[in-house]
Formats: C-alpha cells, structure tokens, sequence
C-alpha cells in the first residue's frame, strides 16, 4: 500500500487515504489459528511425557506465506520445554479471507498462548507451583526439539526469574527502582492499579527463517589507522536488534572496541554520522 501511495504521489501529487475497514479487508493480516492441545501428560512429579498437538491456521485466499507460518507454529507447539514424545498435526486452509503475512512471529505467537495456558492447567491438576513447573521441564544445551533440533547454543528457558511464588503487586511509595514491579521500567504506576499476581511465561522464536534456510548476511569492514573500525552492512534493522548484534560480532571477531555501524544510505558522497555501541 506504501508504494501504491508514492507512486499516486510523485505522478499526480495527490495523497492516498484509506480507511481501517478498506485495510483490513485488502491488506496481509497474522493467520487466525485455533490450537487443539489434546493432551499434555506428565509424571506425578510434573516432568512432561508427552504432549499432543492440533493446530488449524487460517491463510486466507493464498497461499503467500501459510506454508512457513504453519511450519513455524507445528515447531514451537510444545514451547521451550523438554518432551520426548510429541505429536504435532499442523495445518493451513484456504478462505475467503485476506491471505496472511508475516507479523511478529510468524506462527510461534498464536501456539505460545496455547502452550502456555496448557501448562498453567497440568500445574493445577497436579498442585504444583506454575513456575516451578516450567523450570523443572526448562529445554536447556543437550536437549532437543519436537523437530529432533539439538539445543546446543543456548541457555534454553532456564532463565526464568526467581523460584518464588507468585505475589500480588502492592503499592510503593515513589520514587523506586523501575524494575521492581512486573512490568519492568514500563510499568508507569505504583502497581496500585493491577489486582493480577505476578506470573511466569515463556515462549521460544526462531532467529531468521525456519526449516533449516540458508540465513547469513555479508558485510564489508574499514579498519582505519587509530584502530577503530567501521562496518557496513544493508541487514535492516526493524526493531529485531541486529544492528547491535553486528557490532558486536564485529568486535568479537577483531578484537577491537571501537567499532561503529554505518548507516545505510544512497548517497555514500555524504557520509551520515555512525552507530556506536555504548560500552
């Protein structure tokens, strides 16, 4: 729609509008899903033994990007969590809907809701503290996917905060640490105004494409006589944080501290100020 409106605009001047009804109807929207957790069975202990998943994803009129969305959600269906038997059944319908696109998660988020509400329930039936659940059957290095992916680079969901019971936010006098209360530095009030408990949820994502692509990008380095360094790269950085994550490859790999990020441009005739990682 974006490039719709500049054409319109740079060949007659006139501005395109539409309305949040027009958008939805025409425009890439995240697949609607609905998730069958069948069964999630766990020892009397709480370590899981098997889970049994059905997801049905809605695609719209094309096919367009169903066929990662439904690979992505048949992937992370269990969460990050360690089970060695699992049945997964994911599938993708035609509709007379928008077709799908990609949209923060690109299929991981819809199953995430469902995992997790799962294993709040196997929790209950089993008088076993949420949180402790979920760091006892934690996927960390050794462990494996439903897919047969070995974990081998990662802390898996180990890094759940605290072995602590859930506890109900209470009112602090300001000012305080902005980390205090769930919700982080976000958290604007003085959790006077959340009557819920404090909980634990996890969630995993693939880093890139799915299904074993080929993902890498290339870069180009100026080393310069002071010792500092200069990477540029065309991988954009939407909000997914690569640009931080270069230069700290880029240091890693060179050794060097001062290394700064060149901002992507058209007019390399006027060098735009660089990206510099604090630290």
């Amino acid at each position: 729609m974006q490039i719709h409106g500049a054409l319109l605009a740079l060949h007659t001047n006139v501005r395109s509008r539409s309305s949040t009804t027009a958008r939805s109807r025409s425009s890439p929207h995240p697949p609607a899903s609905r998730e069958d957790l069948g069964e999630h069975r766990a020892s009397s202990d709480g370590r899981l033994v098997n889970v049994r998943v059905r997801i049905l994803l809605d695609g719209g009129a094309y096919a367009s990007s169903s066929t990662a969305v439904t690979s992505n959600a048949a992937s992370f269906a269990v969460g990050p969590y360690a089970v060695d038997n699992a049945l997964i059944e994911s599938t993708c319908v035609y509709t007379n809907n928008p077709p799908c696109g990609a949209m923060r998660g690109f299929g991981a988020v819809q199953v995430c809701f469902a995992h997790e509400a799962q294993m709040d329930k196997l929790a209950e039936a089993l008088d076993i503290d949420p949180i402790e659940l979920r760091l006892l059957n934690a996927l960390g290095p050794g462990g494996s996917l439903p897919t047969g992916q070995k974990i081998t680079d990662t802390s898996g969901s180990g890094c759940h905060s605290p072995r602590s019971r859930a506890r109900r936010s209470e009112a602090e006098e300001l000012p305080r640490d902005p980390m205090r209360l769930p919700g982080g530095s976000g958290n604007t009030t003085r959790g006077e105004g959340s009557g819920a408990e404090s909980a634990s949820r996890s969630a995993s994502k693939n880093i890139g494409y799915s299904e074993g692509f080929d993902d890498y990008t290339a870069a180009r380095v100026q080393l310069h006589a002071d010792g500092s360094a200069t990477v540029h790269c065309a991988a954009a950085e939407v909000g997914q944080g690569v640009a931080n994550v270069i230069l700290q490859v880029a240091r890693t790999e060179l050794g060097v501290r001062d290394v700064v990020l060149a901002p992507h441009t058209t007019r390399p005739s006027i060098p735009p100020a660089p990206l510099r990682l604090p630290g």
